[in-house]
């Protein structure tokens, strides 16, 4: 993806999320999400782009974004303090007084990663209008391939239970829950080995 891109990938991702349950939990469950989700999804569209370690990956059908992927390299994963910096006022926007539950969710997020080396799927949305045509399945192919040509595993958290058969026709197998905090919908580490 590039710079051209960014607003209809942004559009693509909040489409694709309205109805996420970590999201709506972190933001109070807003009766209309899309704005706060273009604000989040905009900061985090940005910081891929800025970073030569994140790789964002867009697919096209019928001339529109119909789903994108950020997969984060290897030691990539961690948000450094200068882009929590940068991101603030788009967080703000997102999260509003609920930024401290947001920290916390993304402090938790970073200490489940595993150890070992990997490539981390930080999120992969399709436009709904897309949904059911492969268009996610590309998007995650494409980063467990890379994955597996530098012989590291491949991580995610999983926000919808229901995504898990998606994830293991991937080869992700379902880790330990991931606790948010008090009240938080349920969240899954998934893992995938490399295969060499």
């Amino acid at each position: 993806m590039d710079a051209g891109d960014r607003r209809a990938a942004v559009a693509c991702l909040a489409a694709a999320f309205h109805d996420d349950p970590v999201f709506n939990w972190l933001t109070g469950y807003p009766s209309d999400p899309r704005p706060r989700l273009l604000h989040a999804y905009g900061a985090f569209i940005d910081s891929a782009l800025r970073d030569a370690g994140h790789h964002t990956l867009v697919a096209t059908a019928d001339g529109r974004v119909a789903g994108v992927a950020i997969w984060h390299g290897i030691d990539a994963w961690r948000t450094p303090v200068r882009e929590v910096v940068r991101s603030t006022p788009a967080v703000v926007r997102a999260f509003g007084r609920r930024i401290p539950r947001a920290l916390g969710a993304l402090s938790r997020i970073e200490k489940a990663h595993p150890a070992a080396p990997h490539w981390y799927l930080a999120y992969v949305g399709v436009d709904p209008a897309f949904q059911g045509r492969g268009v996610g399945g590309l998007l995650v192919q494409a980063g467990v391939d890379r994955a597996d040509d530098e012989g590291v595993g491949a991580y995610l958290e999983n926000s919808k239970p229901r995504n898990t058969p998606f994830y293991a026709r991937h080869g992700f197998t379902e880790g330990d829950p991931i606790a948010l905090g008090t009240d938080a919908p349920q969240v899954l580490a998934m893992w995938r080995p490399p295969r060499v």
